[in-house]
């Protein structure tokens, strides 16, 4: 059974790992992170889709989320595997964050104030049209393999100059 397969992978691994209700189905974890001193936050995030891993990264500086430090780059992550999922003709994404607000403004249990999470609801809202999106809270810094590797490109995007086009990235042949 599907549960016996997660169950297994958990024991197996010493860590929860995600096993996909169906074949249409991709995974992705989130994270963002953010620079005082280059005045920017960046983004993370690695989709796993029919055996394939694809990881996007990037910064941007845009004054209007840059008071959201490096939860504008955790919401940038959550858009940025959406429209990737869209793009590829993905029926259904789990997406994996650990930063609460991700989830909790996307299902409207948290009211949003700012800018940037308002766009965020309303972005979900509209993709929902198109794509099964789903959430799971996982814990930071807890040894979970793809959620490090998020926080690690989010780390590395800072470097980047820009996030122009990290949503057109295409699923490989």
């Amino acid at each position: 059974t599907l549960e016996a397969a997660r169950e297994y992978i958990s024991i197996e691994n010493n860590f929860e790992k995600f096993v996909p209700d169906n074949f249409n189905e991709a995974i992705a974890y989130v994270d963002g992170s953010y620079s005082k001193e280059l005045l920017k936050y960046s983004v993370g995030c690695v989709i796993q889709y029919n055996n394939k891993k694809i990881e996007l990264s990037g910064s941007d500086n845009n004054p209007k989320y840059i008071e959201m430090n490096n939860v504008a780059g955790e919401i940038l992550g959550s858009i940025s595997a959406i429209k990737w999922a869209i793009d590829n003709g993905v029926e259904s994404i789990n997406i994996f964050h650990d930063y609460e607000g991700i989830s909790k403004w996307a299902n409207g249990d948290w009211t949003a104030n700012k800018l940037g999470t308002k766009e965020y609801q309303e972005f979900i809202k509209h993709s929902r049209g198109k794509l099964k999106i789903k959430f799971s809270k996982v814990a930071a810094h807890t040894g979970v393999e793809l959620n490090e590797a998020a926080d690690q490109l989010a780390k590395k995007g800072l470097s980047s100059a820009t996030m122009v086009n990290i949503r057109k990235t295409k699923l490989s042949a």
